[in-house]
Protein backbone atom coordinates (compact mmCIF):
# COMPACT_ATOMS: atom_id res chain seq x y z
CA UNK A 1 0.00 0.00 0.00
CA UNK A 2 1.35 3.49 -0.85
CA UNK A 3 2.49 5.80 1.92
CA UNK A 4 -0.18 7.98 3.46
CA UNK A 5 1.68 11.16 2.42
CA UNK A 6 1.25 10.14 -1.23
CA UNK A 7 -2.47 9.49 -0.83
CA UNK A 8 -3.46 12.60 1.11
CA UNK A 9 -1.64 15.58 -0.33
CA UNK A 10 -1.34 18.91 1.53
CA UNK A 11 -3.09 17.56 4.63
CA UNK A 12 -0.10 16.72 6.84
CA UNK A 13 -1.46 18.71 9.78
CA UNK A 14 -4.90 17.09 9.63
CA UNK A 15 -3.46 13.58 9.26
CA UNK A 16 -1.10 14.17 12.18
CA UNK A 17 -3.96 15.39 14.38
CA UNK A 18 -6.14 12.39 13.51
CA UNK A 19 -3.28 9.96 14.11
CA UNK A 20 -2.67 11.46 17.55
CA UNK A 21 -6.40 11.21 18.36
CA UNK A 22 -6.61 7.60 17.21
CA UNK A 23 -3.55 6.59 19.21
CA UNK A 24 -1.93 3.19 18.81
CA UNK A 25 -3.69 0.68 16.58
CA UNK A 26 -4.79 -1.56 19.46
CA UNK A 27 -5.23 1.24 22.03
CA UNK A 28 -7.50 3.86 20.51
CA UNK A 29 -7.83 7.00 22.59
CA UNK A 30 -11.39 8.08 21.79
CA UNK A 31 -14.51 6.03 21.04
CA UNK A 32 -15.82 8.75 18.70
CA UNK A 33 -14.49 11.83 16.93
CA UNK A 34 -16.58 14.69 15.50
CA UNK A 35 -15.03 16.30 12.42
CA UNK A 36 -16.54 19.45 10.96
CA UNK A 37 -15.64 21.92 8.24
CA UNK A 38 -16.66 23.46 4.96
CA UNK A 39 -18.28 21.36 2.26
CA UNK A 40 -15.86 19.62 -0.13
CA UNK A 41 -12.78 20.28 2.01
CA UNK A 42 -11.70 16.62 2.15
CA UNK A 43 -12.96 15.56 5.60
CA UNK A 44 -14.40 12.24 4.46
CA UNK A 45 -11.52 11.44 2.10
CA UNK A 46 -8.81 12.14 4.68
CA UNK A 47 -10.64 10.17 7.40
CA UNK A 48 -11.46 7.17 5.20
CA UNK A 49 -7.96 7.06 3.71
CA UNK A 50 -6.35 7.20 7.14
CA UNK A 51 -8.63 4.48 8.54
CA UNK A 52 -8.05 2.26 5.51
CA UNK A 53 -4.28 2.79 5.59
CA UNK A 54 -4.17 1.94 9.30
CA UNK A 55 -6.45 -1.02 8.56
CA UNK A 56 -8.89 0.17 11.19
CA UNK A 57 -12.43 -1.11 10.81
CA UNK A 58 -14.63 1.52 12.36
CA UNK A 59 -18.04 2.90 11.51
CA UNK A 60 -17.96 6.24 9.70
CA UNK A 61 -21.13 8.31 9.86
CA UNK A 62 -21.52 11.34 7.64
CA UNK A 63 -23.94 13.95 8.96
CA UNK A 64 -25.18 16.85 6.87
CA UNK A 65 -27.55 19.61 7.86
Amino acid sequence: MPHLENLVLCRESQVSTLQSLFGERHHFSFPSIFIYGHTASGKTYVTQTLLNTLEVHKELRICCH
